[in-house]
């Protein structure tokens, strides 16, 4: 059965202990012998824990990919095998997932036809979407009229990611920030591995994208790792659309 899913902006914190979230439970069905039936124990020790009646929220499930061939392996058998083992008696299922890693796995992988987005709660990607359009659309105006946004802050905030990525030279910067967009938190390390690009320049872009304020450093799980700003979203995908031709709102559109 189609499972439905609510699109959330911003990448909550990975907690080891939270039994909700998706990462957690492939991580115990791979340690089964059988990965369907144990993952459908999850599913029913988790109605358990949370009672009858309440819609059960599966955080996180865009971690389970990230941007390149050989890493979709995981999100394939978790969603695969959610469809085939959920059924009446584990209640409401919702699965939450970034709006921009759905973007990507709507039109890379159709993954759409299993996760429809629903329209029956607001995620907070429907929340801020007007006004990140709204957004995109002054700067639309700023290059193909020279009519620059009321709010002074955001042309500011634009001309300094402009500036890092409109040169044709910067290709990498342009790469590492649409993994960045569409794989999450990320470390310097996973950048670099994704795009197969030198570990010590993968160092060196991230910091930058953190000084303009796209980006912001946090520590999670051990390990500290880079992840967009919620603020900074509108001018990343309106620069994205420009130089790269990748628009992830337009695929999202598609559903309104």
């Amino acid at each position: 059965m189609a499972i439905d899913t609510i699109l959330t902006v911003g990448w909550p914190l990975m907690k080891a202990d939270d039994v909700f979230d998706a990462t957690n439970m492939h991580a115990k069905a791979e340690q089964a012998d059988d990965y369907k039936a144990a993952l459908k124990q999850v599913y029913t020790d988790l109605r358990k824990q949370l009672g009858e009646g309440k819609p059960m929220h599966i955080s996180s499930v865009g971690r389970l990919f990230r941007r390149r061939p050989d890493h979709f392996g995981a999100i394939k058998k978790f969603v695969r095998n959610s469809e085939k083992v959920i059924d009446k008696s584990h209640g409401k299922i919702y699965f939450e997932i970034d709006a921009f890693s759905y973007a990507f796995l709507k039109g890379a992988k159709n993954f759409d036809i299993v996760m429809p987005e629903t329209d029956s709660i607001e995620g907070s990607f429907r929340k801020i979407r007007r006004k990140m359009l709204d957004e995109m659309s002054q700067l639309e105006e700023f290059e193909r009229e020279g009519y620059k946004p009321e709010d002074s802050k955001v042309m500011e905030n634009y001309l300094a990611l402009r500036e890092v990525i409109a040169s044709p030279a910067a290709r990498d910067e342009r790469r590492a920030l649409a993994t960045l967009l569409v794989s999450g938190p990320s470390t310097s390390e996973q950048i670099a591995n994704d795009l197969g690009m030198p570990y010590g320049l993968s160092g060196l872009v991230l910091p930058v994208y953190e000084k303009i304020g796209v980006a912001t450093r946090r520590e999670e799980l051990g390990e500290t790792l880079f992840a967009i700003t919620e603020e900074a979203l509108p001018r990343v995908l309106f620069c994205l659309r420009e130089t790269m031709g990748v628009d992830f709102i337009e695929v999202l559109e598609s559903y309104y």
